[in-house]
């Protein structure tokens, strides 16, 4: 057990380090679009469902299929800009949350990404994948709305 303890502390402290570097500050002109896979999400999202899937509190979707979380890395202005309006966290705050919960072996780790067109792409051949991007990059990606809107 405290062999665990360590190793969550290390990889905890890694985490920081890494995330610590350039954190681009939050741009609220700046909009984000919730991009899906045609199967498992919805098309029709309100913010505090889409909270509680980036949270890691859904699991599967209403056909059954897996949820598969997509994040742009926190050290990204996309990656940081999500933690701060989804999350009201900083980057290294979502990380720490994340690494939390899979040692406590309550979620599958996110898939972090580093750039949107990557992100796309993998959401696009993934069944039961979600992301967000900065809604400038969709380019005729399926996108869900939140409480109605195409971006936020």
């Amino acid at each position: 057990m405290k062999k665990l303890q360590y190793i969550s502390t290390v990889l905890v402290g890694a985490m920081m380090m890494l995330t610590s570097f350039i954190a681009p500050g939050v741009d609220q002109d700046t909009k984000l679009a919730v991009v899906i896979n045609p199967k498992g999400p919805p098309v029709n999202i309100s913010a505090n469902d889409l909270r509680k899937i980036f949270k890691g509190e859904v699991q599967r979707w209403k056909d059954g299929t897996k949820v598969v979380v997509v994040m742009m890395k926190t050290n990204t202005t996309t990656g940081n800009e999500t933690a701060s309006r989804l999350f009201n966290m900083s980057g290294n705050d979502l990380n720490k949350y994340w690494l939390s919960l899979v040692f406590a072996g309550k979620a599958r780790a996110p898939y972090f990404i580093s750039s949107e067109s990557e992100l796309l792409l993998f959401v696009s051949q993934n069944p039961g994948a979600i992301g967000i991007i900065d809604a400038k990059d969709v380019h005729g990606s399926k996108v869900a709305t939140v409480d109605g809107n195409e971006s936020f």
